[in-house]
C-alpha cells in the first residue's frame, strides 16, 4: 500500500505542473528508475520531442506510464488527471498508447485502456494496428483483449500483412516463436 500511494503522489507531483515544466524538470536518475535499461533512450528521444512539440507533452507523460510504468498509474493519470483526451492521439509516427502498451505486453494496461474506450483498430503511419504488434511480438493475452474488444483480425497493414502472417514471421528466438504460435491458435479460433 505504501508504494502505491507513493506511486500517486509522484503522478500528482508531476501533473500539478505543467505538462512543459514536468517534462523539463523530469531528468534525475531517481525519477526515471522505474524505465528498462532497454527503454531510456527511446525515452529520453520522445522526452526531446516532446519538450519541442508542446502538443505531445501530455501524450509523453501517459505514454511514459504506459510503456514503463503500472497499470494504477496510467489509471491514475486518466481518472484523476483527465488523460482520456489522449487515448487516441499519436506521435508523429502514427503510434498511439494502445499500441505501445501492445509491444510491450502489458495485457493489464491493454485491458485498462480497451475499458476506456480506446480505438482499438487505429493504425500507425505503417498500418499495424495494435493487434499486429501484439502477433508479432508475441503477446497472446494482449491478442485476447484486443479482439475482446472488437480488434480486426483481417485488418491489413500498407504491405498487406494481417496479424495472422505477422504472427508467422520465422524468428531464431524459440521462446517467441512459442508466444507467436498461441497468438496464431487465438487468432484462428477468433476467426471461425
Amino acid at each position: 500500500m505504501i508504494m502505491l500511494t507513493e506511486d500517486f503522489i509522484v503522478i500528482d507531483q508531476l501533473c500539478l505542473k505543467s505538462p512543459g515544466d514536468a517534462i523539463a524538470q523530469w531528468t534525475s536518475s531517481g525519477q526515471t528508475d522505474f524505465i528498462s535499461r532497454d527503454g531510456i533512450s527511446e525515452w529520453h528521444s520522445d522526452r526531446e520531442h516532446a519538450l519541442e512539440d508542446p502538443s505531445l507533452q501530455r501524450l509523453f507523460l501517459l505514454s511514459t506510464f504506459v510503456k514503463f510504468g503500472k497499470k494504477h498509474q496510467v489509471e491514475r493519470l486518466l481518472d484523476r488527471w483527465n488523460y482520456t483526451d489522449q487515448l487516441d492521439k499519436t506521435w508523429t509516427d502514427g503510434k498511439t498508447v494502445l499500441v505501445f502498451a501492445s509491444k510491450y505486453g502489458n495485457s493489464n494496461i491493454v485491458a485498462l485502456l480497451c475499458r476506456y474506450g480506446v480505438e482499438v483498430n487505429r493504425s500507425d503511419n505503417h498500418g499495424w494496428a495494435a493487434l499486429h504488434y501484439a502477433a508479432y511480438y508475441g503477446h497472446p493475452n494482449v491478442a485476447a483483449h484486443l479482439l475482446e474488444h472488437g480488434a480486426d483480425r483481417d485488418a491489413k497493414t500498407a504491405m498487406g500483412h494481417t496479424p495472422l502472417t505477422v504472427a508467422g514471421n520465422w524468428t531464431n528466438n524459440a521462446n517467441l516463436r512459442r508466444r507467436r504460435a498461441e497468438v496464431k491458435r487465438i487468432l484462428r479460433a477468433r476467426g471461425r
